[in-house]
């Protein structure tokens, strides 16, 4: 009897240790990162900084065929799009939780421009107008090559100092697409009654390339500006990333 009790107690340790198994808990990762741009244009790289816990291995899928399993990726865009990255974290257990985020991926637009100054002289040092009440104000842009108005803006006649500034958001029709050429704005006194430039006097030609010229830009709402200064004349053209 003592000996039977013996061998059932030594088969129930045995049972109790096999169905044990491995009770190491889960770890759940949390998973989530920064990124410092979400509007870019095509040729330039989003940082991605991950504040995920929990994670001993992370994947990144950039959402344009391409991926990393970096901790903390830098990733350039080249094609126009909007991208949804998708960041999933694993812990040491074999937990796996994703989360993703988007990257916009567009061209320069202009949206707006604000002229600051202007010079009231001409090169002879005279008033534009002979009365001296002021210029009647016509703003021309086009790309330099082929002359054709992008579009061009009537501020109204008889400006002064105390008009300045002035200008605000383009309309639809002339918000148009930045390409990387010269483009010139050009200053003129319109000649009332046809608000075009070849019926005006020119006061003044700016030539600049918007796509290389020194910008401000906002990563984050997609927007910019970039400014130009010049014999008496200060101005500024705003654009979006769309």
């Amino acid at each position: 009897m003592r000996h039977s009790i013996s061998v059932f107690s030594f088969l129930l340790l045995i049972t109790l240790v096999s169905c044990g198994g491995d009770d190491t808990p889960a770890i759940k990762p949390i998973t989530s990162f920064d990124q410092d741009r979400f509007f870019i244009e095509p040729g330039e790289a989003v940082t991605f900084t991950n504040t995920s816990e929990n994670g001993a291995t992370y994947f990144w899928d950039f959402g344009d065929n391409t991926s990393s399993s970096e901790e903390n990726p830098v990733h350039e865009y080249q094609e126009l799009g909007e991208y949804v990255i998708r960041l999933t974290v694993t812990s040491s257990t074999g937990d796996r939780i994703a989360t993703t985020s988007s990257v916009f991926v567009g061209n320069r637009w202009a949206l707006g421009i604000r002229v600051e100054s202007i010079n009231f002289l001409d090169p002879n040092g005279d008033p534009w107008d002979d009365d001296d009440s002021g210029p009647d104000l016509l703003i021309d842009f086009f790309k330099a090559e082929d002359l054709r108005s992008e579009f061009f803006l009537n501020f109204g006649n008889d400006y002064v100092e105390s008009d300045f500034p002035a200008g605000g958001p383009l309309p639809p029709e002339f918000q148009v697409m930045f390409t990387d050429e010269d483009w010139q704005l050009a200053f003129f006194d319109n000649e009332d009654p046809l608000a075009v430039p070849l019926n005006s006097t020119e006061m003044a030609r700016f030539t600049f390339n918007p796509m290389t010229i020194e910008t401000q830009k906002d990563y984050l709402l997609g927007g910019g500006i970039f400014e130009i200064e010049g014999n008496g004349y200060r101005f500024s053209l705003l654009f979006q990333i769309r």
